[in-house]
């Protein structure tokens, strides 16, 4: 006996390698954003702020990458409590969008139907709102920076790049180069959906579904 695959198989299995690409970078932003942005609003939430310098001390004794790491989040959970009022309704829109992002990408990775439209959608949201971020938590930054800069003093002088690490313009230039790369890597994605194969892919789908709900 013979058997054949069914239609809406055979369509979902034509996707192009880049769309494949594209809707799991989506659902992997959004789970980040919604990831963060639940962590951040809890903590907001519970008011606890950390004493960088006191997080400095006690990590003094562990390894220097290691009191690195703990100094950098306790300086940028401190700098985001001193601006709660900023960071707190940034930190549930990021939540609320990521997680938009995250569903609509896992919506559209078997073609559903109007799915493209809606990771388009959720993408340009998610662009306007990442640059609105950025201008409105500049104050946060400056915080962030000038904190864990004070308390990148005790790390010691042996330690490999010591003097960059610490240095407010590295931090600074950190910042915007992860905004560039956040902010490109969505307008690839968009790019990835908006082709004509792309579309022709999603329309391919939409129709083998459609053939199969009505049956023969």
């Amino acid at each position: 006996m013979s058997s054949s695959i069914p239609p809406i198989l055979r369509a979902r299995s034509l996707r192009p390698w880049y769309v494949m690409m594209a809707l799991v970078l989506a659902v992997t932003f959004g789970l980040q954003d919604l990831t963060t942005g639940c962590v951040a609003t809890t903590f907001l939430r519970e008011g606890t702020v950390p004493d960088v310098h006191a997080v400095a001390e006690q990590a003094r004794e562990e390894d220097p990458y290691q009191l690195l790491l703990r100094v950098h989040e306790a300086a940028h959970v401190r700098a985001m409590a001193d601006h709660a009022k900023v960071t707190f309704p940034l930190s549930v829109g990021r939540m609320l969008l990521g997680g938009l992002l995250c569903v609509v990408g896992f919506m559209a990775l078997p073609g559903r139907r109007g799915s493209r439209a809606l990771v388009m959608q959720a993408l340009a949201v998610n662009i306007a709102f990442t640059a609105l971020d950025y201008v409105l938590s500049r104050d946060m930054r400056a915080t962030w920076i000038e904190l864990f800069a004070q308390a990148g003093a005790l790390l010691p002088p042996e330690l490999p790049d010591r003097e960059r690490l610490v240095s407010p313009e590295f931090w600074w230039g950190a910042h915007r180069t992860r905004l560039i790369m956040v902010e490109l890597g969505m307008v690839l994605m968009a790019a990835a959906l908006s082709t004509t194969r792309a579309r022709q892919w999603f329309a391919m789908v939409a129709a083998a579904s459609r053939d199969e709900a009505e049956g023969p």
